[in-house]
């Protein structure tokens, strides 16, 4: 009775709050550790849409990323000492590697790729959310039919994904499917994709979605159809959603927060 005991309250240990001990490992970090790992998500949060993909309804994917060696333009917006904010964010993303093993992120997928513009190197970051991902494909199951085939299947496309953490070939470096699954709706992303192979289009394509104001979080932005109800639909969401994400960002025990988040299963 007692060894029953004992694994059934391994079992719950094992099974409750999030998947990792977050405040327990945390608390083994060296400070200096926690603060880059911080630095990191804070990144990630402020500066792209990860929040969105971790607190948000429906956004299942954030794409960003890290540049390995230093040139001002690898970084979308002007920061003062860009340089070493990019060296900074460069050994953030190192320190956070040395410590992923220990949060475990069963929901979360990572894909990792590595690529070189004029001679120069970045790291492209492909974040994911299983189950919000599943609920895409299944919805959006006849565009990525259309470009993968009949065959195609949202469960054996998550395994393949989560196998081989290559996305872009899994959709066949399609802008529609990816556009898609970062939350653009169908509508805008068939319209970006036109736009891109057709280069005389006019006009051009409008930014979509706005930062509230006073806000410091970047927002989810993206071109095209601004008077469809789908469009509305998205624009509407994400505002709700990125004040949510704000008071996260400001609060005391961020790090925390996300990473409890990053961990649930």
């Amino acid at each position: 009775m007692r060894l029953f005991v004992n694994l059934l309250f391994f079992f719950f240990f094992l099974c409750s709050g999030s998947y990792a001990n977050t405040e327990h490992v945390l608390n083994g970090i060296p400070e200096r550790d926690r603060e880059k790992i911080e630095f990191l998500f804070k990144f990630l949060v402020q500066r792209d849409t990860l929040g969105f993909v971790l607190f948000g309804d429906s956004k299942c994917l954030t794409f960003t990323g890290i540049p390995i060696t230093h040139k001002e333009y690898f970084l979308p917006y002007k920061i003062e000492d860009g340089l070493h904010f990019q060296k900074k964010l460069k050994m953030a993303w190192y320190v956070w590697k040395r410590y992923e093993s220990r949060f475990k992120h069963p929901n979360i997928i990572i894909c990792e790729k590595y690529e070189s513009i004029e001679n120069e190197m970045h790291l492209q970051l492909f974040i994911l959310d299983k189950k919000k991902l599943k609920v895409v494909l299944e919805k959006y199951r006849a565009d990525f039919m259309e470009v993968l085939g009949d065959s195609f299947s949202p469960e054996t496309f998550i395994v393949k994904l989560e196998k081989e953490k290559k996305l872009q070939p899994l959709i066949k470096y399609d802008e529609k499917l990816l556009g898609i699954l970062l939350g653009f709706g169908r509508e805008s992303s068939m319209l970006f994709r036109d736009w891109i192979d057709v280069e005389d289009l006019d006009p051009p394509l409008e930014y979509l979605g706005k930062r509230p104001p006073g806000c410091l979080i970047t927002p989810v932005s993206f071109r095209g159809y601004s008077s469809s109800q789908e469009v509305q639909t998205l624009l509407e969401l994400y505002r709700k959603e990125i004040l949510k994400i704000e008071e996260i960002f400001k609060s005391d025990n961020f790090l925390q927060i996300m990473l409890d988040k990053l961990c649930s299963s």
